[in-house]
């Protein structure tokens, strides 16, 4: 049975927030910092629907545009092409953290953070993920602990939306003295 009491918040009631906030956003940009292995990386999460995102780090670049994905290493000059694949683990979308894994996982709720375990069956590429949420519907932070049971956890600050953010920063394009390797 379960009780409700007047100004309780439920994960669902939360959920349905953050939902709401990222679904009416044509575009996001914030800033975060990834902690994995005792070591933290900064840099900046640019999304646009549907599926464009681009994300700046010291010396690397990962940008999409729905079709194609360039991953760009400064240092070594060198830029990976590929066709653009959402199901690649590698790839996280704001839309699958608050759209797509809720139906497919075991949602828990303790005040403003939602826990998502995921339901036996499904292919997602993490056995846990723990998520803080502002009052503001906005995502503060995001624990994942993956198949290996590493924790990766990533801080978000700084949110910019429907900032009419131009589809040209969602294309990447070689310049002159540039090593490209093409996998499409």
């Amino acid at each position: 049975m379960l009780i409700a009491f007047s100004g309780a918040i439920s994960a669902q009631s939360v959920m349905d927030g953050v939902q709401k906030k990222f679904d009416r956003a044509k575009d996001v940009r914030v800033d975060f910092v990834q902690t994995a292995n005792g070591k933290s990386v900064s840099g900046k999460f640019y999304y646009k629907t549907p599926r464009k995102q681009r994300i700046e780090l010291s010396g690397l670049l990962i940008v999409t545009d729905g079709a194609t994905s360039w991953n760009y290493n400064q240092s070594q000059k060198r830029v990976v092409v590929s066709k653009f694949n959402d199901a690649d683990p590698n790839f996280l979308a704001i839309t699958d953290i608050v759209n797509t894994y809720p139906p497919l996982c075991t949602v828990t709720e303790s005040g403003r953070n939602i826990t998502f375990v995921p339901k036996p069956g499904t292919k997602l590429n993490f056995r846990k993920a723990e998520m803080k949420v502002q009052t503001d519907n906005t995502i503060e932070q995001l624990q994942i602990t993956d198949m290996n049971n590493q924790l990766i956890t990533i801080r978000f600050s700084g949110y910019q939306f429907d900032s009419n953010l131009t589809d040209a920063i969602f294309t990447f394009k070689p310049s002159e003295g540039m090593k490209v390797i093409d996998l499409r």
